[in-house]
């Protein structure tokens, strides 16, 4: 929108964004439309690798590994937090080949100063633009899916007629209203995906699916009565594959301790250096001590994050104030 000089205010366009999907969340799954998401991945992948690299590359700057790394664990974990939700139709992203190359290129390409989004590294403006369409188009499809399941499961306990209908409008409206009370909430959305990655995702996405599927496996059928034993823990023990067993153990262990450890570095992350008051809060403060919110139009590359391919004037990815408008 700067490009045409319309400037909003980011918890205004978090209204205007949720209100505007509204009426997506009535609507069918869109699982048939997955090649449009990985056009948009691989548009964005070409966009990094060919335009910047000349520029970027040979300056860019790759910071020894610390233990806070390990807070990299939340938001790759985020990355699977809709499969609990949605375990009939996930993508367990088996094929590497479809999802590490951005993350790779990116970090080849911009180093130490690629931000939260690889998007606001884009020097281009167009290109820019574009890559930032198709992740919304992107983001607003995966909406529905990651919704739906709730939408679906809330609209039978209160008896909703399977049939759109006032009770649907007033069910999945509260429930996105409420996913928009959150982000006003927590405007700084880096920070809770570290968070939510860190705390809910490893248990969803790593503990329990290992302790439902060794206890499946491990369970009996009664001829007689027709139903399946629930196993005792010490039968799980004993029916499961020893190297199985200490292959879950040892993963299970890993991401328990990375979890907590995480979980510490996030929180920290939330009420230190990088909390920022709920939007519904901002109004009512100082001006001095207003949260900026907003990033700047672009986030140049190097060590310093002082290298542009158009030789315009850099700075590093900030947030600026626009309550006092």
């Amino acid at each position: 929108m700067a490009k045409f000089d319309v400037n909003f205010n980011f918890c205004w366009l978090l209204i205007i964004v949720s209100i505007s999907i509204l009426p997506i969340t009535f609507l069918k799954s869109p699982a048939d439309y997955w090649w449009a998401v990985l056009i948009a991945v691989l548009c964005t992948i070409i966009s990094i690798v060919i335009l910047d690299f000349q520029d970027c590359y040979h300056e860019a700057y790759y910071p020894s590994i610390s233990i806070d790394a390990i807070l990299s664990l939340g938001i790759f974990l985020f990355a699977f937090n809709g499969h609990q939700v949605f375990p009939t139709v996930q993508n367990d992203m088996l094929v590497a080949l479809l999802y590490m190359p951005l993350s790779a290129y990116s970090f080849l390409v911009y180093g130490n100063s690629m931000a939260d989004s690889v998007i606001n590294s884009l020097q281009i403006i167009w290109i820019r633009y574009v890559a930032d369409l198709s992740i919304a188009m992107h983001c607003i499809l995966a909406i529905i899916i990651t919704v739906n399941p709730i939408n679906l499961q809330l609209e039978d306990t209160f008896d909703v007629p399977n049939k759109f209908c006032l009770k649907r409008v007033i069910i999945r409206t509260g429930l996105l209203f409420m996913a928009l009370f959150v982000a006003l909430s927590l405007p700084n959305f880096g920070a809770v995906m570290n968070l939510f990655g860190s705390t809910t995702v490893p248990c969803t996405c790593v503990v329990l699916p290992t302790l439902y599927s060794v206890y499946i496996k491990a369970a009996t059928y009664d001829k007689d009565k027709d139903t399946w034993i629930k196993p005792t823990f010490l039968e799980v023990l004993r029916n499961t594959p020893k190297v199985l067993l200490l292959a879950l153990i040892v993963i299970n262990v890993i991401t328990i301790i990375c979890s907590l450890i995480a979980t510490v570095m996030s929180v920290k992350e939330i009420i230190g250096v990088h909390f920022i008051p709920p939007c519904y809060i901002l109004p009512f403060l100082a001006k001095k001590n207003r949260t900026r919110l907003e990033a700047n139009v672009l986030n140049c590359c190097g060590k310093y994050m002082n290298i542009s391919r158009f030789g315009s004037e850099c700075s590093a990815l900030s947030f600026s104030n626009r309550f006092n408008r």
